[in-house]
């Protein structure tokens, strides 16, 4: 297998794929850092890295998930809806609540909103 240290060409795929499994990383990471250690040039980091198709993007309007999208995607549906629960008892504060599923007190409403829009559906 030629070696990829020091390429004046750009290297197959399977190459650095071949070496982030043996890293345990990806094989972005291994041709990123081979840049950074001054293993291959610019040209030839710069000609690779503009090749692969990194992630589709995101359709318009988008930004990923809200607050309680990620709460209920996060502890899922079962767990959010007891701490909820237990929160609308007074058995918990909101600031417990918040802290037990990872959100800002503040957003106990969203979450809850979140968790009714789901029991629509």
């Amino acid at each position: 297998m030629p070696s990829i240290a020091k390429a004046e060409t750009v290297p197959d795929d399977s190459e650095l794929e071949r070496l982030g499994r043996r890293f345990h990383v990806s094989w972005a990471v291994i041709w990123y850092r081979m840049h950074q250690l001054e293993l291959v040039s610019q040209a030839v980091f710069t000609k690779k890295w503009a090749d692969w198709d990194w992630y589709p993007m995101p359709p318009e309007g988008g930004g990923g998930m809200t607050t309680a999208e990620r709460v209920v995607a996060t502890y899922g549906v079962n767990f959010t809806r007891l701490v909820l629960a237990a929160s609308g008892q007074n058995v918990v504060t909101a600031a417990d609540a918040g802290q037990y599923l990872g959100f800002a007190p503040w957003r106990l409403g969203d979450v809850e909103s979140e968790m009714a829009a789901r029991a629509a559906v």
